[in-house]
């Protein structure tokens, strides 16, 4: 199971590079194939963590711990691509329909990730790359919001 985890890890971050050239070109489809492939990942990873909960635990003690170190280089994934995607689509300087829809999404994943790699069963993971990564992205999303602050009226949400 932690393969199949690996290789569909492995497909979004495909995806990730994927969406980030394309937003160029003001496009957000592939961006969303992306995103969707990332949801399907984290539900997955319920079904695996269930696994190793009930079943390997007793089988291979590392399981786990290779389950987490999985997840956790996902969620650095996900930041990296997150950052990248937010500066391919801070350089434009109009911005695409859908952008808003965006904005709300990448701020979920960025604080949501923040406080999963927070968690002290991904502490090791985290180094001053993706601690950067984290600031670096949010210091983007910033600067995009600045862009176009009617997009995201809080008030009609």
């Amino acid at each position: 199971m932690l393969e199949a985890l690996g290789d569909r890890a492995n497909e979004i971050i495909t995806l990730a590079e994927r969406a980030q050239a394309e937003v160029a070109s003001a496009t957000f489809g592939p961006y969303f194939h992306f995103r969707d492939k990332v949801q399907e990942f984290e539900a997955f990873t319920i079904i695996v963590n269930q696994r190793v909960v009930n079943v390997k635990k007793i089988e291979d003690e590392n399981y786990m711990s290779r389950f987490n170190d999985c997840v956790g280089n996902h969620f650095k994934t996900l930041v990296a691509g997150s950052l990248h995607f937010l500066f391919a689509l801070s350089a434009n300087t109009t911005l695409p329909l859908g952008s808003k829809e965006v904005f709300l999404s990448e701020l979920r994943t960025l604080h949501n990730t923040r406080e999963k790699l927070r968690e002290e069963k991904y502490a090791h993971l985290i180094d001053e790359n993706t601690q950067n990564d984290l600031e670096t992205a949010e210091e983007i999303l910033t600067e995009i919001i600045d862009k176009a602050p009617s997009l995201l009226s809080f008030g009609q949400l």
